[in-house]
């Protein structure tokens, strides 16, 4: 959120919109907690609406939402949605996101967040597969770009170099490109783009250790 804000004050003439969760303990202005309206609120005033799901001709989702325009601390003036997938689930099993763009429906916010999901997978795969988040940054912006941008160099690095192992229209995850390109390198079977003078990868290989080790 302050990064939003600064942003926004860098370029005054540029306006950052942003839609995200919030935690329920979260308060107004006026001191009124969103935990008191998700727990309130009666089950009659969702609406039900749907939204694509995120692969084209498989189906769509059915929600239950519910807007409000609400003064939040520390964020300003947000529409505030409540959504969940069924009209009686319970309370603890609603949703809460804000967007601080004044023309998006609910629906049009609950579509933009479920896309989010892509996302969280990519950065899940960075962290878990590719290391990021293990280097020491120091707390340094630059530090941080740079360890952000060695992760996504490795990440474009691998799908370039196991694409034939992705089959067209089904799921797979980065950790499934990493045993083949290893056992590929370990064989000699992964072709260098330029020639090199060790004249396979394992000689290229003692050849670096001898030198940088």
């Amino acid at each position: 959120m302050k990064r939003v804000k600064d942003r926004d004050k860098a370029a005054g003439e540029r306006r950052w919109g942003f839609v995200f969760a919030i935690a329920r303990t979260w308060q107004t202005v006026d001191e009124k907690m969103i935990k008191n309206l998700v727990t309130h609120l009666p089950c009659n005033l969702y609406q039900r609406t749907w939204i694509p799901k995120a692969i084209e001709g498989s189906g769509r989702k059915t929600f239950w939402i519910y807007g409000k325009r609400w003064c939040l601390c520390h964020v300003g003036d947000v529409t505030v949605v409540l959504s969940k997938k069924g009209r009686h689930v319970g309370p603890k099993n609603s949703k809460i996101w804000v967007t601080n763009l004044p023309a998006l429906t609910p629906r049009q916010g609950v579509s933009i967040y479920q896309k989010r999901w892509a996302i969280e997978l990519v950065n899940w795969e960075l962290k878990s597969g590719l290391g990021l988040g293990q280097h020491q940054g120091s707390g340094d912006e630059k530090r941080s770009m740079n360890a952000v941008g060695i992760a996504v160099l490795a990440y474009l690095f691998l799908l370039r170099a196991g694409h034939h192992e992705i089959t067209p229209g089904q799921s797979w995850r980065i950790f499934q490109l990493q045993p083949t390109l290893q056992l590929r390198a370990m064989t000699n079977q992964f072709p260098f783009t330029r020639p090199n003078r060790c004249g396979d990868n394992a000689s290229c290989l003692r050849h670096l250790s001898r030198h940088h080790g």
